[in-house]
């Protein structure tokens, strides 16, 4: 159950704000979801997880075509994915509430479809606007004060961080990605208790975030 296991691992850049889509299959467990629109049974991979990252999502802005294009591709899937996980900025520069309010229109096919849907905070987002839009993603949260998700599969599992600096301006943003010592605490004693490969993302590049140390140490961490 370590790296080897992957099956399907396909990157695609994509244009107009998109910084790209990455397709990951741990093993293959199918489900039948009969929630479908047309109300007709569909199958859902539980292994099968859909990355995106960057969308840049604002009132009329040219993210939201491609956006949409990208979700009816996900939407033709068969089987279905079991989980898509937006690895930050989700809004446009600012976080600004509007932005979240259109994504949070844009993502409701995708989850109506039995999908779930994880967010990451990367340096345009604003946790205040996202948790005002989205309360009950933000109250999933496993680490207070912070949007930290942990995505479950069959047979690994996904932590999603936090790596935001949020300036207190709210025009302004900070590039540089931080963990604080209470996440890196959270996650030390996190990754103790597993026993299956778990995979550790955020906005910001893991190695800028300096968690080579906690990782390295984690006999189940796979990256």
């Amino acid at each position: 159950h370590h790296v080897s296991s992957f099956v399907q691992h396909q990157i695609d850049h994509l244009p107009c704000g998109f910084y790209g889509i990455g397709i990951v299959t741990i093993h293959h467990d199918v489900a039948v979801c009969n929630n479908f629109p047309e109300h007709c049974p569909y199958y859902i991979t539980l292994s099968l997880i859909i990355f995106i990252s960057d969308t840049h999502i604002q009132p009329e802005g040219y993210t939201i075509e491609w956006f949409d294009k990208i979700a009816k591709e996900i939407l033709a899937m068969r089987p279905l994915p079991r989980n898509i996980i937006n690895l930050g900025d989700l809004a446009h520069l600012y976080g600004k509430e509007e932005d979240y309010r259109v994504a949070k229109e844009l993502f409701a096919p995708l989850e109506e479809a039995g999908i779930r849907v994880t967010h990451a905070m990367g340096n345009h987002d604003r946790r205040d606007y996202f948790t005002k839009v989205f309360p009950e993603k933000a109250a999933l949260t496993s680490c207070p004060d912070r949007i930290v998700s942990i995505v479950e599969t069959p047979h690994a599992d996904v932590i999603v961080l936090y790596s935001l600096q949020q300036s207190e301006d709210e025009n302004k943003w900070i590039t540089p990605g931080n963990i604080d010592e209470a996440q890196r605490e959270w996650l030390k004693q996190t990754l103790q208790q597993y026993s299956k490969p778990v995979f550790i993302v955020a906005h910001h590049p893991l190695n800028e975030v300096k968690l080579g140390n906690i990782i390295f140490k984690s006999p189940t961490c796979c990256g």
